[in-house]
């Protein structure tokens, strides 16, 4: 059975360390037709979201995302971050209308991060499973092997820090 598992990271994700990754400068992404891991027909396929990218995160946050991966090493077996220093930490924020494709992540092992629970909308669906966003909780599972989505959000701005993890060794 592949990894599909409700962790709690609110001790870590403290009021302080959400509202700094939420509060980090931002960018806008928009993208048509599929991408890697898509697992949409052409005309559904695209993105189109806000990412705040790992160099333009504050220390509390790189600090409390270390914390998380010696975490989920003593979990799942030492992993680490992804080499690229604009992905290692990613804020992404998805606002009215705004979603997330079908599709499989590039990386063996993702945890998502709930940085808000104050919107409508925005669960994860995976494995056929439906997760509502909870503050203080994150999602870990296989990225590569489970396909997931995100819904539409439909009131509020949905904040999450996603975690590209990979086997160290």
């Amino acid at each position: 059975m592949a990894l599909l598992k409700v962790v709690n990271v609110s001790q870590i994700f403290t009021d302080e360390v959400r509202r700094a990754a939420m509060d980090a400068p931002s960018k806008h992404v928009v993208s048509k037709g599929r991408g890697p891991g898509s697992l949409e027909g052409e005309d559904t396929a695209g993105l189109d979201y806000n990412v705040a990218t790992g160099l333009d995160m504050p220390l509390v946050v790189q600090n409390a995302v270390e914390t998380v991966r010696v975490m989920v090493s003593g979990m799942v077996g030492t992993v680490r971050l992804d080499d690229d220093p604009h992905a290692r930490i990613n804020v992404n924020r998805l606002g009215v209308g705004q979603r997330y494709e079908r599709h499989v992540d590039g990386n063996p092992i993702t945890l998502l991060i709930f940085l808000n629970d104050d919107f409508e909308g925005g669960h994860l669906m995976a494995s056929g499973l439906r997760f509502a966003p909870k503050l203080g909780a994150a999602i870990l599972f296989e990225g590569w092997t489970i396909p997931h989505e995100v819904a539409e959000v439909t009131k509020g701005e949905r904040f999450t820090l996603p975690l590209n993890l990979y086997p160290d060794g």
